[in-house]
């Protein structure tokens, strides 16, 4: 049987609960904090499972799983992030993956998933964008060695 995704009323606007029961806390509820044009256009996630959140509020239970959205045309954010995301000390599991209109993106289990989304100005792509502002470059220059 396939799973069945449903929304749940007492979730915020933003939020969808994909499997399991809400009324008996399985499933995965779905935070996605992209307008519906950045769900087009950013479509890599950095994914991390956050030990610190995972257990309890709303992942009581299961999992809290965080996952920034990045736009995938600009590789040298999309690397920013992902150095960003693994330097956390609440970050287990990083990983990359894509979420596309045809294949969203959702975690096996049950828990809580935010997306958060990475625009100008986020603190992962702060040393980036100085650094195009600086040299008008948009990538680092590749050091060999």
């Amino acid at each position: 049987m396939a799973t069945q995704r449903h929304y749940v009323p007492t979730l915020r606007a933003r939020h969808r609960f994909i499997g399991g029961d809400p009324e008996e806390g399985s499933g995965m509820v779905m935070q996605d904090d992209r307008t519906a044009d950045e769900r087009e256009t950013h479509t890599w996630l950095v994914v991390g499972t956050d030990r610190f959140m995972s257990g309890w509020g709303g992942a009581k239970g299961g999992v809290s799983v965080a996952a920034w959205a990045v736009d995938p045309s600009d590789w040298e954010a999309v690397k920013a992030v992902r150095e960003w995301v693994g330097k956390r000390g609440d970050m287990s599991r990083v990983r990359e993956t894509t979420d596309s209109p045809k294949k969203r993106y959702s975690p096996k289990g049950r828990g809580h998933c935010h997306i958060y989304v990475v625009r100008a100005g986020h603190p992962a792509v702060a040393r980036l964008e100085a650094f195009r502002r600086e040299t008008g470059q948009r990538a680092y220059p590749q050091v060999e060695g």
